[in-house]
Parts: C-alpha cells; sequence; structure tokens
C-alpha cells in the first residue's frame, strides 16, 4: 500500500464531496453462496 501527501491532493482538487453515510446495525445477508462455472476453450485458451 502506498500513501502521499492527503492535503496537497485536496488542494489540487477541482470538486471535493463531503457525505456522511449511515449503516443499520442489523441489514440483509444472503444466505445463498456464489459460485462461477467456466470451460476451457483449447482454440483460444480462455474460459467460457
Amino acid at each position: 500500500m502506498e500513501t502521499g501527501d492527503i492535503e496537497a491532493a485536496f488542494a489540487a482538487a477541482d470538486v471535493i464531496v463531503e457525505r456522511a453515510f449511515d449503516t443499520p446495525m442489523v441489514h440483509q445477508s444472503s444466505i445463498e453462496t456464489q459460485g462461477w462455472v467456466a470451460q476451457p476453450n483449447p482454440l483460444n485458451g480462455g474460459l467460457t
């Protein structure tokens, strides 16, 4: 991870947007798992 000069970045910014975001203590959580299926393509070495 790299760090930089935050004050210089803000000074050089054309626009600075400041907002507050609230996340509820209880929120929806999906119970389903996520999965992917891929098939190798022997012609181009990619996946379908």
